[in-house]
């Protein structure tokens, strides 16, 4: 026994260090991305004003990049903002007001996901009708923005709501629901086939004919065995949450991380990238997204761990 758990800690710490791996890979081609040469040379030809880009050079991009990194050294910033701040209070502010959208979001998804999943479960055996788990697929074949434009549109009109404040409870509960609806039918479906293609193992065809109840076989076995596969979507529905987490803060006006990072792009339709491009501003909330993204993914690691130890998982019988 004492050996599983020695190669099931070892295969945990080696994901550790590989999501880590991944994560840093990931942001240092952010990096690149972001501090590629945007310089426009501009020229006027007749009555007509010609912009074009520069074209790609090696000196200028690895001039660009150590020329952000050595100011951000001498400044001890990685910069100014729009607003005349520097990055990391204007990031912090940002954050901080995003951060308690997603907990909250995080936490509804997961409990409400979870409680629908098991209720679609319970119904689908009981009924022998999958319409709980159908109607999950159908609302999440919704487009995403479809379902907050016309919960928008009732709340402006047939509520007190302000829906475009984010003061007082209201302006905190809103848009926590808006990002965690299709969250909650996405873990809802997972929930639902996980807990579906555990009742169908034959040690719980053995458990009920041992006379064992419902109950305990269901929390004992079904329900245990089914977390282990739901805590490896845990990643997926955290960043299925911040992908809405970026259309809530758009169209509710939040000014939140997501949308903050948003105006940072400054994106113009004439030159791709405007004149107040920030890219302090993207690269440290891009650095604060990826750390929370790596955090769920290490906890779903040690929710799979703590419920089964063994290297390849398996059912706990």
């Amino acid at each position: 026994m004492s050996t599983t758990r020695s190669k099931g800690g070892f295969l945990t710490k080696s994901s550790f260090i590989k999501s880590l791996a991944i994560s840093l890979l990931a942001q240092v081609l952010i990096m690149l991305v972001v501090l590629y040469p945007r310089q426009l040379n501009t020229s006027i030809q007749g009555y007509e004003l010609v912009v074009s880009g520069t074209s790609f050079n090696i000196s200028s991009y690895a001039d660009s990049v150590t020329s952000f990194w050595r100011n951000a050294w001498e400044m001890k910033s990685l910069g100014i903002t729009r607003y005349g701040t520097t990055v990391e209070h204007d990031v912090a502010n940002a954050m901080g007001r995003s951060l308690s959208v997603i907990a909250g979001a995080f936490v509804l998804s997961a409990v409400f996901g979870i409680g629908k999943g098991m209720i679609d479960h319970r119904t689908s055996r009981k009924q022998k009708s999958g319409w709980g788990s159908a109607s999950s697929m159908i609302l999440q074949s919704m487009p995403d923005f479809l379902a907050i434009l016309l919960i928008e549109w009732f709340v402006i009109n047939y509520t007190p709501i302000r829906f475009f404040g984010h003061v007082g409870l209201a302006g905190y509960l809103l848009p926590v629901l808006l990002v965690s609806i299709f969250p909650i039918l996405y873990i809802a479906r997972v929930t639902h086939a996980a807990l579906g293609a555990n009742d169908g193992k034959m040690y719980i065809t053995v458990a009920r004919a041992k006379g064992l109840s419902e109950g305990h076989i269901f929390r004992r076995h079904i329900f245990r065995n089914a977390m282990t596969a739901i805590a490896s979507h845990l990643s997926p529905l955290f960043v299925y949450l911040l992908s809405n987490l970026l259309m809530v803060e758009y169209m509710m006006n939040y000014p939140g991380a997501a949308k903050r990072l948003y105006l940072a792009f400054d994106y113009s339709k004439s030159f791709g990238v405007g004149a107040r491009y920030e890219p302090g501003v993207i690269l440290e909330t891009a650095f604060c997204f990826m750390i929370l993204i790596l955090l769920v993914q290490w906890l779903a690691l040690v929710i799979r761990f703590r419920l089964d130890p063994r290297p390849e998982g398996g059912e706990q019988e």
